[in-house]
Protein backbone atom coordinates (compact mmCIF):
# COMPACT_ATOMS: atom_id res chain seq x y z
CA UNK A 1 0.00 0.00 0.00
CA UNK A 2 2.59 2.56 1.13
CA UNK A 3 4.61 1.75 -2.35
CA UNK A 4 1.48 2.40 -4.80
CA UNK A 5 1.37 5.82 -2.60
CA UNK A 6 4.80 6.59 -3.46
CA UNK A 7 4.27 6.03 -6.67
CA UNK A 8 0.73 7.55 -7.08
CA UNK A 9 3.04 10.97 -5.66
CA UNK A 10 5.90 10.09 -7.84
CA UNK A 11 3.19 10.32 -11.26
CA UNK A 12 1.49 13.51 -9.59
CA UNK A 13 4.48 15.61 -9.64
CA UNK A 14 5.86 14.17 -12.50
CA UNK A 15 3.04 15.56 -14.35
CA UNK A 16 3.19 18.65 -12.32
CA UNK A 17 6.71 19.27 -13.42
CA UNK A 18 6.19 19.13 -17.56
CA UNK A 19 3.24 21.30 -16.89
CA UNK A 20 5.59 23.64 -15.05
CA UNK A 21 7.94 23.30 -17.49
CA UNK A 22 5.55 24.22 -20.45
CA UNK A 23 4.23 27.49 -18.75
CA UNK A 24 7.53 28.84 -18.00
CA UNK A 25 9.04 27.89 -21.42
CA UNK A 26 5.92 29.74 -22.92
CA UNK A 27 5.99 32.92 -20.56
CA UNK A 28 9.71 33.09 -21.60
CA UNK A 29 8.65 33.26 -25.06
CA UNK A 30 5.97 36.12 -24.60
CA UNK A 31 9.01 37.93 -22.40
CA UNK A 32 10.84 37.98 -25.18
CA UNK A 33 8.09 38.81 -27.75
CA UNK A 34 7.52 42.09 -25.55
CA UNK A 35 10.93 42.75 -25.81
CA UNK A 36 10.68 42.61 -29.42
CA UNK A 37 7.43 45.01 -29.48
CA UNK A 38 5.36 42.58 -31.16
CA UNK A 39 2.76 42.77 -28.43
CA UNK A 40 -0.09 40.87 -30.07
CA UNK A 41 1.98 37.33 -30.10
CA UNK A 42 3.31 38.60 -27.02
CA UNK A 43 -0.33 38.90 -25.22
CA UNK A 44 -1.20 35.35 -26.35
CA UNK A 45 1.54 33.66 -25.43
CA UNK A 46 1.34 35.41 -21.57
CA UNK A 47 -2.10 34.25 -21.34
CA UNK A 48 -1.15 30.45 -22.18
CA UNK A 49 1.52 30.99 -19.81
CA UNK A 50 -0.84 31.99 -17.54
CA UNK A 51 -3.47 28.94 -18.09
CA UNK A 52 -0.30 26.09 -18.27
CA UNK A 53 0.83 27.85 -15.02
CA UNK A 54 -1.97 26.12 -12.65
CA UNK A 55 -1.32 26.57 -9.08
CA UNK A 56 2.62 27.90 -10.25
CA UNK A 57 1.96 31.38 -8.70
CA UNK A 58 5.11 32.66 -9.33
CA UNK A 59 4.34 32.24 -13.26
CA UNK A 60 1.01 33.69 -12.67
CA UNK A 61 1.73 36.77 -11.06
CA UNK A 62 4.99 37.68 -13.72
CA UNK A 63 2.29 36.84 -16.88
CA UNK A 64 -0.09 39.26 -15.33
CA UNK A 65 2.71 41.79 -14.65
CA UNK A 66 3.78 41.38 -18.33
CA UNK A 67 0.30 41.67 -19.56
CA UNK A 68 0.00 44.57 -18.08
CA UNK A 69 2.95 46.22 -19.56
CA UNK A 70 1.80 44.87 -22.92
CA UNK A 71 -1.85 46.94 -21.82
CA UNK A 72 0.84 49.80 -20.98
CA UNK A 73 2.76 49.85 -24.52
CA UNK A 74 -0.75 49.62 -26.05
CA UNK A 75 -1.50 52.97 -24.12
CA UNK A 76 1.44 54.41 -25.18
CA UNK A 77 1.50 53.86 -28.56
CA UNK A 78 -2.38 55.27 -28.47
CA UNK A 79 -0.89 58.37 -27.21
CA UNK A 80 1.90 58.46 -29.90
CA UNK A 81 -0.78 58.57 -32.73
CA UNK A 82 -1.49 61.42 -35.02
CA UNK A 83 -3.67 62.16 -33.59
CA UNK A 84 -4.02 60.82 -30.25
CA UNK A 85 -6.38 58.08 -29.04
CA UNK A 86 -7.17 59.24 -25.93
CA UNK A 87 -9.82 56.61 -25.32
CA UNK A 88 -7.74 54.49 -27.02
CA UNK A 89 -4.60 55.30 -24.01
CA UNK A 90 -7.45 55.50 -21.37
CA UNK A 91 -8.79 51.79 -22.53
CA UNK A 92 -5.29 50.02 -22.18
CA UNK A 93 -3.91 51.83 -19.28
CA UNK A 94 -7.37 50.53 -17.28
CA UNK A 95 -6.55 46.96 -19.02
CA UNK A 96 -3.34 47.48 -17.43
CA UNK A 97 -4.25 48.69 -13.77
CA UNK A 98 -6.58 45.37 -14.01
CA UNK A 99 -3.90 43.01 -14.80
CA UNK A 100 -1.78 44.79 -12.15
CA UNK A 101 -4.49 44.00 -9.15
CA UNK A 102 -4.93 40.34 -10.45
Amino acid sequence: MKAIAILALAALLACGDASGRAARTTYNAGVALLGEGKLDEAEQRLLAARDLAGYDDEVRFRAAFDLAAVAAARAEAALAAQPPAADQAMAAYEKARTWLSD
